[in-house]
């Protein structure tokens, strides 16, 4: 799979620059996707230890600042290359312009309501069924709803996470026809009513994450719906942080005493 950007022509001051070019490159033999276990909101990193780059998708909310950060310390994520926003509510959005502030060259890549941010690297993110690769990590815009809510998937190698970002808004599915999907991350803290029965017909995941809300309560239908699928359901917030290893065949959930935690010592340190 794959994702998209679109190039903008240039206006002026608090406008959105132009889609600057990475210069990251994952392809090593695996990444880890880490959804951060975080008090209020949203917050996934993607880590690439062995040529240490790291992407940040969503900040959580302001609340959990304190907590992001001591994951983000305790994750060896001592530089972000690039942050991606798929919602403008301050649970996705919360501590953005602080990341930006603190973390030095972060390109962000978002819906173009961000544009009132003080963000200086701000990039459109709105072009359905484009890519954007890096090495053999891949985004692919999928669905932008009526809200400007982003779903897209993530790729790497033949393995995938899907990120649902609308709860009310159902997607079209002609996009998953010929695709596999792993992993799907819950809509709106699972307070929806997507994914419908017809699109998880479809898609077929085998995982779903669902993340912790202060101002969204669970519909139990749809958690319900999952179950009768048989997908395994994660709460972030009852399991912990999920860590998920990712190689260019193959996925495998990992236990905390197994994760990376520190670039220096990647196939050794344990969870302190």
């Amino acid at each position: 799979m794959t994702y998209l950007i679109k190039y903008l022509l240039f206006i002026p001051a608090c406008a959105l620059l132009l889609i600057s070019v990475p210069t990251w490159n994952f392809s090593d033999n695996y990444i880890d996707v880490i959804f951060l276990n975080i008090p209020n909101g949203e917050a996934t990193a993607i880590v690439d230890y062995e040529d240490q780059q790291a992407i940040l998708i969503n900040t959580g909310a302001p609340s959990s600042r304190d907590k992001l950060l001591e994951h983000l310390d305790r994750l060896s994520i001592k530089k972000l290359d690039a942050i991606f926003i798929t919602n403008k509510d301050e649970e996705y959005t919360g501590n953005l312009e602080y990341l930006v502030n603190n973390y030095s060259g972060v390109d962000v890549y978002g819906p173009s309501s961000l544009n009132t941010m003080d963000l200086p690297n701000l990039n459109q993110w709105n072009d359905v069924n484009k890519d954007l690769e890096w090495g053999d990590l891949s985004f692919r815009i999928v669905d932008i709803s009526a809200r400007g809510n982003i779903s897209f998937i993530a790729q790497f190698g033949d393995e995938n996470v899907f990120f649902l970002n609308d709860g009310q808004e159902d997607i079209d599915n002609n996009f998953i026809q010929t695709v596999d999907i792993d992993i799907i991350k819950i809509a709106e803290f699972a307070s929806g009513v997507t994914p419908s029965d017809q699109i998880l017909a479809v898609m077929d995941p085998y995982v779903s994450i669902v993340f912790t809300s202060k101002s969204h309560q669970i519909n139990n239908d749809l958690i319900k719906l999952l179950n009768s699928r048989w997908i395994d359901v994660y709460f972030v917030h009852k399991t912990g942080s999920i860590y998920i290893r990712f190689t260019k065949d193959d996925y495998e959930i990992l236990s905390k005493n197994q994760s990376v935690f520190r670039y220096k010592d990647i196939y050794d340190k344990k969870l302190e």
